[in-house]
């Protein structure tokens, strides 16, 4: 109270303010305040106008209170729709994605899945289709990299890790790939695809013992497996052992019975037993099962049938088998087949 002097200015004293609202703050009514400055030796017409500026500043602060709450509601209400409109373009870029990895058209995929990760990083499935679709291009940099990033999300995922141990397979770094399958099973240990895979890595490696231990196992989790049958009617008939080629394809016919591998397999089967009239039946049966993008397959079912028909001297039918195989892609045993043929057949007019 000693500290408030007399003012006659237009300009509020600070002192005066901050004793007003200290009073105000105590709970002292407006006229107790006055009277307290009025003692002080205030002239009432200046005390007046500090009460106003009071209550005007309230109002002010009121105000601005309500517009920022306003601007908070607005950068609330943009956020919801900026989210809403870009989990639509997520939606939109991953179907997409999808629809273009189906069509085999995987430059696209990646392009898709990219913008998808652009909006949305955080999604693990979108850095599995990216790397996916990499793996399909055949850059297994970058669909390792992908992977890596998945894992990064998900350090738990058996599902990247196996997708790991497959790229890495892919370029032959064998110890690496086999390193990934088994952190894959040690998270999931009835993951029949790390199982299957652990087997045709070993196949690579050319351990056919483990190959079909591991092949077999996954089937006991998976029956049907439509993968690990393919690739054991592979080692037994590289193998020359044709009762367990038999065997597995009869299994294979159980689960699949459209299935082209299965019908090339008793194809094979019937070729080295010499019935040349069922081996021809069943290669014409697995080109009827095998999808017209399956260029690779395609072409080997008709080199064995360009085979079957030069062991059945039957040479142009041959020469017309190893043609439609190199037009599917180009194999060595299609050019040798198609010499062996112009051979035996000028040999036959001679």
């Amino acid at each position: 109270m000693n500290q408030i002097k007399e003012t006659n200015k237009s300009v509020f004293d600070d002192g005066v303010l901050d004793y007003i609202k200290k009073e105000i703050k105590k709970g002292y009514s407006k006229e107790t305040i006055k009277a307290s400055l009025l003692k002080a030796g205030y002239n009432p017409k200046t005390i007046e106008p500090y009460f106003k500026h009071l209550v005007n500043s309230r109002k002010r602060l009121f105000y601005l209170f309500i517009v920022f709450i306003l601007f908070i509601l607005v950068l609330v209400s943009f956020k919801t729709y900026s989210d809403s409109k870009d989990k639509q373009l997520v939606k939109v870029y991953v179907n997409a994605g999808a629809q273009a990895y189906d069509n085999e058209d995987f430059p696209s995929a990646v392009t898709s899945f990219k913008k998808a990760i652009e909006l949305n990083p955080k999604n693990v499935t979108y850095y599995l289709s990216l790397g996916q679709s990499y793996y399909q291009i055949g850059d297994m940099e970058k669909s390792t990299d992908s992977y890596k990033k998945a894992l990064e999300l998900a350090p738990m995922s058996y599902v990247t890790l196996a997708r790991l141990g497959t790229t890495y397979r892919n370029i032959d770094m064998y110890p690496e790939a086999l390193n990934y399958y088994s952190k894959s099973l040690e998270l999931s240990p009835r993951y029949s695809y790390a199982l299957s895979s652990i087997g045709v890595t070993y196949f690579y490696m050319q351990n056919y013992d483990k190959a079909i231990y591991y092949l077999n196992e996954s089937l006991k989790i998976y029956p049907g497996r439509e993968d690990s049958l393919n690739w054991l009617e592979l080692i037994y008939d590289l193998r020359e052992e044709y009762g367990l080629l038999l065997n597995t394809t009869n299994e294979h016919f159980k689960y699949n019975p459209n299935s082209y591998n299965a019908y090339f397999s008793l194809g094979r089967y019937y070729f080295v037993n010499n019935d040349f009239d069922a081996t021809t039946f069943f290669y014409n049966q697995a080109i009827i099962f095998t999808q017209v993008n399956n260029k690779r397959a395609l072409s080997y079912i008709h080199a064995n049938l360009g085979l079957t028909y030069l062991s059945k001297k039957q040479y142009y039918e041959a020469i017309g088998h190893f043609n439609e195989s190199l037009e599917y892609k180009e194999i060595p045993i299609s050019y040798a087949g198609l010499a062996a043929a112009y051979y035996f057949l000028n040999d036959t007019y001679k």
